[in-house]
C-alpha cells in the first residue's frame, strides 16, 4: 500500500510562457492563477490549477537544453514528517 496519496505541484521551467499558456489554458481549460502578479513582478512565477489540491508551477527559464522543462514534483504522503527522516 502507498503512503502517497496525491500530487501537490509539479514545477515546470518554461521558455515560451505564451506557448505553454496557449496548451494549458486554451486546448486543456486549466485556470491561471496570479498572472498578473507575476507580469508585474510581484511574484516570481504563475500557476496553473489541475484541481483544488493540485497545481502546475511555471518557472520563467532562459535554459534552451532540451529535456530540463521538469524542475521537481511534490507527492503528499500520509507519513509524519519525522517517519520520513529513514528516507
Amino acid at each position: 500500500m502507498s503512503n502517497i496519496y496525491a500530487m501537490d505541484h509539479i514545477v515546470l521551467n518554461v521558455v515560451d510562457m505564451d506557448k505553454i499558456f496557449n496548451f494549458y489554458i486554451n486546448i486543456l481549460g486549466l485556470k491561471v492563477e496570479r498572472l498578473e502578479e507575476f507580469k508585474e513582478g510581484k511574484v516570481k512565477f504563475p500557476s496553473l490549477r489541475i484541481s483544488p489540491d493540485t497545481l502546475i508551477d511555471l518557472f520563467p527559464s532562459n535554459e534552451t537544453t532540451p529535456n530540463l522543462d521538469l524542475n521537481h514534483f511534490c507527492l503528499v504522503t500520509k507519513k509524519k514528517k519525522k517517519d520520513l527522516k529513514t528516507l
